[in-house]
């Protein structure tokens, strides 16, 4: 396996799917404050290479290309293992770019997002899409109702997961900067002659699980 890289040099953009603002009230250090986040499913370009997706795993950052530390899927701790399964599984751009099964692509982005950020984030409480230990959660321009239950049902999901069993079908790394968004990013499946960055594991192909009634079928 191999250890982290030193450094990757991402250019992130929005093209892949829409965006949905998020209020985001936290209560570190400084008190209560309000934190405009908005979710959205990257487009990345790492060390020249395109075609890789990415969420971000930091919601106090703003999304900035830039020069980042790798984090290694090998060295991965339990949240960014949880972080990649719901990409693996809900991600559309590693999903031929489709929502989930009666969703919209924008409540399909904005419940990934908080999904990832409850996993990423400690001290947040489990099952309740408004109210946390540490944020609150408020949706514009989308379906809050909608939003709401295919969260709740993605971390449902992921927290039933013994992901020591779980063959993850992409190979993942997190990317991080001190002054900016640290991201997840995930390479296509490597079917194709497409070389991935060395810092990234390829762990192998796709495992079926069962599971949950909304989660995406795959043809």
């Amino acid at each position: 396996m191999a250890s982290s890289a030193l450094a990757s040099t991402i250019e992130i953009s929005y093209e892949l799917g829409y965006t949905a603002k998020v209020k985001v009230r936290n209560n570190v250090n400084q008190g209560w404050k309000d934190k405009e986040a908005y979710t959205a499913e990257f487009d990345v370009t790492m060390n020249g290479q395109s075609g890789y997706t990415g969420y971000c795993v930091d919601i106090f950052q703003n999304a900035s290309s830039g020069v980042f530390t790798d984090i290694a899927q090998s060295d991965f701790g339990l949240e960014y293992k949880r972080a990649a399964y719901l990409m693996d599984q809900y991600a559309m751009g590693l999903n031929d770019d489709e929502p989930v099964d009666g969703y919209s692509r924008k409540a399909t982005i904005t419940a990934l997002s908080a999904a990832i950020w409850e996993v990423t984030h400690t001290g947040m409480h489990v099952g309740r899409p408004d109210r946390f230990d540490q944020f609150t959660f408020w949706y514009s321009n989308t379906d809050t109702w909608n939003v709401n239950l295919l969260y709740a049902s993605m971390i449902n999901d992921v927290m039933t997961q013994d992901l020591s069993n779980y063959v993850f079908q992409n190979t993942y790394t997190v990317v991080t900067n001190d002054q900016l968004q640290n991201l997840i990013v995930a390479t296509a499946n490597q079917s194709s002659n497409t070389p991935e960055p060395a810092s990234l594991v390829l762990l192998g192909s796709a495992l079926g699980l069962g599971g949950l009634a909304l989660r995406r079928r795959r043809s």
